[in-house]
């Protein structure tokens, strides 16, 4: 009776430690974030909400199998036989002694994370790369259940020769691609960017498919703000009744580069790189009027599209592909750069690029004079 009592009051003791530690971490965030916005804000219930509505779905939709027939295979690669056995160790109880509840709760939160973001049509791997280390956990459990004892080696080394322990370094080859060779451009041109002065780096623009460089996390150059930097963007179709007749910057520069080149800046190139009024949509801004668009995008001769007003900066920075496409009259990127008054002043690889619009590795074109 006093075991259940002292139990009992444990439990409510960490009920309302869990419930005011709540309560003052709610109030916190919905008073910064209603501050920030300027009318009363969620945050977290926002993010809900978009994500699990038919918006997110204008990215792309994925079958409800996706994170366990693609993204997880995607993140553990070679080291995914051993986190299936370490789950079938935890399962069945033949793992670790001394460890098996402290397994299967945290097994009981990587099936609860994958099956909420299952909920949600639109899926990507990097949603549920936080649980990535706790994959790693069931790995090495499969690891150490490896038989090394009488073998006179070190564990580690008892452990690695065998096939099983093998697999790590099968990844290895992959490990350092990705972390020195490919996407590395992205990030070698904003630390290029760094290098130049403030009074030569006046304005920047990045013709590029949305989100390919992490702009002033990297640059940190405060005096760029207010359409000195810009890029562009691919904002949801947020409060549009039809989201198939809505084309984000994105996709409607790519229709036609020298078409949007043409009809969003100015015929010429002033020398003291005014700000861009408008270079990009603005999250929450009103829904864009129907306008008339090519058929090639929407399948309809109209479309929600945004009037963006930019101004030449004295910086363009693009992936190498797109200074080569032409339009129907042969007409190439880099020669209306050209005419305008651009050269290329910089370039670097990026790895070998599935996306056709990231190819040809990255590079800065600044205006000197036409």
């Amino acid at each position: 009776m006093v075991k259940f009592k002292r139990r009992g009051t444990t439990v409510v003791n960490l009920f309302s430690a869990v419930a005011a530690t709540s309560l003052i971490s709610l109030s916190l965030l919905i008073a910064i974030d209603t501050k920030y916005f300027g009318t009363l804000t969620f945050t977290a219930f926002n993010f809900v909400r978009t994500n699990l509505s038919p918006v997110s779905l204008f990215y792309g939709g994925n079958p409800w199998h996706y994170y366990l027939t693609q993204a997880i295979p995607i993140l553990l690669t070679t080291t995914l036989p051993l986190f299936l056995h370490g789950v079938y160790l935890t399962v069945s109880g033949k793992g670790q002694k001394g460890s098996q509840v402290d397994m299967q709760a945290l097994l009981g939160l990587t099936v609860w994370t994958v099956l909420i973001y299952s909920l949600a049509g639109h899926k990507e791997w990097r949603f549920i790369h936080p649980v990535l280390p706790v994959m790693h956990l069931f790995c090495t459990q499969s690891l150490l259940s490896i038989p090394h004892e009488g073998s006179g080696r070190p564990i580690a080394t008892s452990i690695f020769i065998k096939p099983r322990g093998f697999l790590v370094f099968l990844s290895l080859p992959a490990i350092i691609y990705t972390t020195f060779i490919h996407g590395r451009a992205q990030i070698s041109v904003l630390l290029h960017l760094r290098t130049i002065n403030t009074i030569e780096l006046n304005s920047v623009g990045f013709l590029m498919p949305c989100h390919s460089t992490p702009l002033q996390s990297y640059l940190h150059k405060p005096e760029l703000e207010g359409g000195k930097l810009w890029a562009l963007g691919c904002e949801p179709p947020l409060g549009i009744v039809d989201p198939s007749r809505y084309v984000d910057q994105t996709a409607a520069f790519y229709v036609s580069p020298l078409v949007y080149l043409q009809q969003y800046f100015p015929s010429t190139v002033d020398s003291s790189f005014p700000p861009s009024l408008h270079p990009t949509t603005i999250p929450g801004s009103p829904v864009p009027l129907l306008r008339p668009m090519s058929r090639r995008t929407t399948g309809s001769s109209y479309a929600h599209i945004d009037e963006w007003q930019h101004s030449w900066p004295k910086h363009l920075v693009m992936f190498g592909v797109l200074a080569q496409k032409e339009d129907t009259k042969g007409q190439s990127v880099k020669q209306f750069l050209q005419e305008k008054g651009y050269d290329r002043v910089w370039r670097t690889w990026n790895g070998f690029e599935e996306d056709e619009k990231r190819r040809g590795g990255v590079e800065v074109w600044k205006w000197s004079s036409p």
